[in-house]
C-alpha cells in the first residue's frame, strides 16, 4: 500500500497534501492517516478511464488474493459514501468486506439489479441474522420465499425459529436423518426423537 500512498500524495490536486510527501517517509503512522484523504482528492478528479483502470485492479485483487488489505475496503467505502463508487463486482466485494454495514449496503445495491439471485438473497438473510436483526431477516425470507427451493426454505425456516415448518419440509423431501433429528431436538420432541433414532438404528 506504500506505493499507492506515495502516488496519491504526489499527484493530489491539493498543494497541502503534496507538501506532506517528505513527512510520510519519516512517519508511517501519519501516512496511514493521510492515505484516505489523498486518495479521495485524486479519485474525484480522475478521468473515467483512470477510475476504470483502478477499479479493474481492485477486482483482480479481490478474485486472486486471499489476504486482501483492509485498506482496500476502507478506501472503497470512503469514496462510495461520498458518491464516487468504484466500478467493481459489488457482489464479490460484499462477500469479502469485513464491515457488516457496508457489506449489506453493497449486496442490497446488487439485488436492485439482480432481485432473483438466490445466492445474494441467501447472503443478505444470513447477514441480518448474524447482526441480530431477526425481524428484518424474517421479512426478507418471507418476501423471497417464492424464489427458493424446498431445501433452502427448510433451512431458513429452521434458522429463523420455525422448526415445525422445517421438519415438515425435510420429511417431505427425504432429507438426511441427521437433519431431521436436529429439527426434532430443537422442537424438544423427546419421544419422537427417541422413536426416530430407534427406527433408524
Amino acid at each position: 500500500m506504500n506505493d499507492l500512498l506515495f502516488r496519491v500524495v504526489e499527484f493530489s490536486p491539493s498543494p497541502t497534501i503534496r507538501a506532506c510527501r517528505p513527512l510520510i517517509e519519516i512517519n508511517p503512522d501519519f501516512g496511514k492517516v493521510l492515505l484516505p484523504i489523498a486518495f479521495y482528492s485524486c479519485w474525484i478528479v480522475s478521468s473515467i478511464n483512470d477510475q476504470k483502470y483502478f477499479s479493474n485492479i481492485v477486482d483482480y485483487i479481490m478474485t486472486k488474493l486471499t489476504n486482501i488489505p483492509d485498506t482496500i475496503f476502507e478506501l472503497m467505502e470512503l469514496v462510495d459514501r461520498w458518491g464516487y463508487p468504484l466500478d467493481i463486482d459489488i457482489k464479490t466485494a460484499a462477500k469479502l468486506c469485513k464491515s457488516q454495514q457496508y457489506s449489506i449496503l453493497l449486496i442490497e445495491r446488487y439485488l436492485k439489479d439482480h432481485p432473483q439471485d438466490p445466492e445474494a438473497i441467501d447472503f443478505l438473510i444470513d447477514k441480518y441474522l448474524k447482526m441480530g436483526k431477526i425481524s428484518t431477516a424474517k421479512g426478507l425470507f418471507r418476501y423471497n420465499e417464492k424464489l427458493m427451493d424446498k431445501m433452502t426454505i427448510a433451512k431458513w425456516s429452521g434458522k429463523l425459529g420455525d422448526w415445525e415448518k422445517a421438519l415438515d419440509i425435510y420429511k417431505e423431501i427425504g432429507a438426511p436423518s441427521s437433519t431431521i433429528l436436529q429439527c426434532l431436538v430443537c422442537l424438544r420432541k423427546v419421544k419422537e426423537t427417541v422413536d426416530f433414532y430407534d427406527f433408524k438404528a
